[in-house]
C-alpha cells in the first residue's frame, strides 16, 4: 500500500512539473513573440505562469535555453497537428489539400501561439539568439514540412495541363506555407467565413493554379 502510495504521488508531481514546463513554454512563445526577447525577462514569464522566477530553473538552465526550447516545442506541436496526420498511400491531391486545410485551422485556431512564433521565426536576432541545436531541430523540421509539399505539389501537377508547369514545384510550395501562415492576418472570428470555408477557399485557389479539378 505504501508503496503504490507513493507511485500515486511521484506521477501526480510528474504530471504537475510536466503541465508547468508546458506553460512556461506556451507564455514564452506568446511573451517573446508579442514583447520582444530582450524585453522580457524570467521573472515575466514566471508572473504569467504563476510561479516564483527561481523555479524556473526546476524546468529550464537559462533564458536561451527556455527560447530553444519553446520554438523547437512549437515547431513540434504544428507537426503534430498538420503533418502527422498526413497519409502517404493516399492521393497526392487528398494529401495536399489535407496539408493546407489542417494547416489553415491551426492558424486560426491557435492564433495567439501561431502569431507569436510567426513574429519569433522571423526575427534575425533570435534566429541568432537560439541554441544552435534547437535552430537546427527546427531547420530540419520546416525543411521536411517544405519538401513534403513541393513532392506533392509535383505529383498533383503531373495531372493538369502542360502550360500549368512553368513554376517551380519549390516556389508553389513556399507559396502555400505564405498563404496558409498568414491566413490570421485577416480572418476574424465574427467575419462571415469559417475557417473550413477559407480551407476550401485555398484549396480551389491552389487547385486552379495547379491546372487540376478541385
Amino acid at each position: 500500500m505504501a508503496a503504490s502510495t507513493q507511485t500515486r504521488t511521484h506521477d501526480t508531481a510528474t504530471a504537475r512539473r510536466s503541465d508547468t514546463r508546458d506553460r512556461l513554454l506556451a507564455v514564452a512563445i506568446e511573451m517573446f513573440g508579442s514583447r520582444g526577447y530582450d524585453s522580457t525577462s524570467l521573472r515575466d514569464i514566471a508572473s504569467a505562469v504563476g510561479i516564483k522566477p527561481p523555479a524556473v530553473y526546476n524546468h529550464f538552465e537559462s533564458k536561451e535555453q527556455l527560447l530553444g526550447e519553446a520554438v523547437s516545442w512549437m515547431i513540434a506541436d504544428f507537426m503534430t497537428c498538420v503533418v502527422t496526420p498526413d497519409d502517404p498511400t493516399a492521393d497526392a491531391m487528398v494529401r495536399l489539400r489535407g496539408l493546407m486545410t489542417r494547416h489553415v485551422h491551426y492558424q486560426l485556431e491557435k492564433g495567439a501561439l501561431a502569431r507569436a512564433n510567426d513574429l519569433m521565426m522571423e526575427s534575425e536576432a533570435l534566429r541568432h539568439t537560439m541554441p544552435e541545436d534547437a535552430a537546427a531541430r527546427v531547420r530540419r523540421d520546416m525543411r521536411s514540412y517544405i519538401d513534403l509539399l513541393t513532392d506533392l505539389v509535383a505529383q498533383v501537377r503531373a495531372k493538369g495541363g502542360a502550360g500549368r508547369k512553368a513554376t517551380s514545384a519549390r516556389v508553389v510550395a513556399f507559396g502555400i506555407v505564405s498563404m496558409c501562415d498568414r491566413v490570421q492576418t485577416w480572418w476574424r472570428p465574427d467575419g462571415p467565413m469559417t475557417p473550413t470555408q477559407i480551407a476550401d477557399e485555398f484549396w480551389a485557389f491552389a487547385a486552379e493554379g495547379l491546372g487540376v479539378q478541385a
